[in-house]
Formats: C-alpha cells, sequence, structure tokens
C-alpha cells in the first residue's frame, strides 16, 4: 500500500481535525450559554394585555365574588392556561429601571439614583398607588444592588415612591 501524502494535504486534514476539535469542545464547554442565547426573549417578560384594563369594576366584583364562601365563585377563578395580567406600564417601567441601573454603573451616588428612580417613576403615575409598589420596590432594589452595589433601606424606598 503506497500512500503519498503531501505536506499541504496534512495540513489541511491536521487543520480540519482541529477546528472539529474546538467546536465540539466550545459547544460542550457553552452548551447552557448557547441555549439561553437560542431561546426565545419573550419568556422573560411579565405577560401583558393590553386591551384589558387592570383595575375594572369587573373585577372588582370578582374579587368580593373570590373572598365569599360561595360555591359558585369557584367558576369565576380563572384557567390555569391562562397566565396572569398586568398592567401595560409595569413590564415598561421594570425594563426601564434595569436598563438605567446597568447604564450607570458603580459610578453613581445614591442621592443621583434617587433622583432619577423618580424620574422613571413620574413617567407611570398609575403604578405610583397601585397594588404592585412592593414588589417595584423590590425589583428597584434588587436592580440597584445588582448593578449598582447600592443597598437601599425600606424607608428609602418608601422616600421614594412618596417623594
Amino acid at each position: 500500500m503506497n500512500l503519498s501524502l503531501t505536506w499541504a494535504n496534512f495540513v489541511l486534514i491536521t487543520g480540519l481535525c482541529l477546528i472539529g476539535y474546538y467546536i465540539v469542545i466550545g459547544l460542550l464547554y457553552y452548551r447552557k450559554d448557547i441555549s439561553l442565547l437560542l431561546k426565545p426573549k419573550e419568556k422573560d417578560r411579565l405577560p401583558v394585555t393590553a386591551k384589558q384594563d387592570l383595575f375594572t369594576t369587573e373585577d372588582a366584583n370578582v374579587e368580593n365574588k373570590i373572598l365569599s364562601n360561595d360555591p359558585a365563585s369557584e367558576d369565576i377563578l380563572p384557567a390555569d392556561d391562562e397566565p396572569p395580567t398586568t398592567p401595560p406600564d409595569v413590564q415598561d417601567f421594570v425594563d426601564e429601571i434595569d436598563a438605567y441601573t446597568q447604564a450607570c454603573g458603580a459610578e453613581v451616588s445614591k442621592e443621583e439614583l434617587l433622583i432619577n428612580f423618580r424620574k422613571i417613576l413620574h413617567k407611570y403615575p398609575a403604578l405610583i398607588n397601585s397594588s404592585l409598589r412592593s414588589v417595584l420596590a423590590g425589583v428597584i432594589a434588587t436592580a440597584s444592588e445588582n448593578n449598582c452595589s447600592i443597598h437601599w433601606r425600606e424607608d428609602e424606598l418608601n422616600e421614594l415612591w412618596d417623594g
């Protein structure tokens, strides 16, 4: 068996084997990151129902019936297949807070952050007195801690909402 192999063929075969090896190793090492990149981003967002107002009189009647011990109230409960609804402004507010804290980084002061959070909050007046206030305060606190290394006390967060 007389097999002739030129240097060009040797370099080509060796190069293709190395490229294949590093692709396989890279895919194995970064498989979680790659799977996160390939998944759609919509699953990270809160479900929003734009046409339905969250605070209607029909919803108030539903709440009253749910709290009562009436057996007919079980028919009113939403199906498990339907995602919970949130006001459309909530996701925009959360996105804006997250984007702002990421853009500021660690070089922003607490006072400057407080002033700018108030400006952002005044863009969404429906959220100031909503029932989601404590949840949104938690979002602000978490975004500040993760992106700006600034920790808020509960009274400081209340001052943000009241001020």
